[in-house]
């Protein structure tokens, strides 16, 4: 979800749909079609996390990329915005990572190429959550990440 989403408000900047744009993206653990793999997508002590095991992910690359091979979807920017010649112009961002995902390093980076390019963009890391722990009532972590997110959204209203 956090994949598509940066996706779309890449493509919207640049392709300026009328009627519509993106006031602020929200980023919850955000993955990457990277390659070479980031030390937390290949960290054995995540591989079989909550969620979203190593195995799962490579499935789901695998099947995302469709004819073409993973490493050729990695260097397509509405695949992954870090293949985009540049960030800036993007909107402002709000991240939630889990620090004991394998997805944690890319949703960093990414949130750090965005701030490199002058984008607003405020990351939140949760050290022990899994991925999809905000959509969890019963982890202490998720009211935590959306009072963040509201917190960060109220500007907007």
């Amino acid at each position: 979800g956090a994949n598509l989403a940066a996706c779309v408000s890449l493509a919207a900047r640049d392709l300026r749909p009328a009627g519509w744009a993106v006031a602020h993206q929200v980023l919850c653990s955000p993955c990457l079609p990277l390659r070479p793999r980031r030390p937390s997508r290949v960290d054995p002590a995540r591989a079989d996390g909550a969620f979203l095991p190593a195995w799962a992910m490579t499935w789901f690359e695998e099947a995302y990329a469709g004819e073409r091979t993973v490493e050729e979807l990695s260097n397509e920017p509405y695949a992954n915005p870090l293949a985009a010649a540049t960030l800036a112009g993007m909107p402002p961002t709000t991240a939630v990572v889990g620090g004991a995902e394998s997805l944690r390093d890319e949703g960093i980076e990414l949130c750090d190429a965005l701030r490199a390019a002058g984008v607003d963009v405020e990351c939140r890391e949760y050290e022990g959550a899994f991925h999809a722990f905000v959509v969890l009532p019963f982890v202490a972590d998720a009211k935590d990440a959306w009072a963040f997110v509201h917190s960060r959204l109220r500007v907007l209203l």
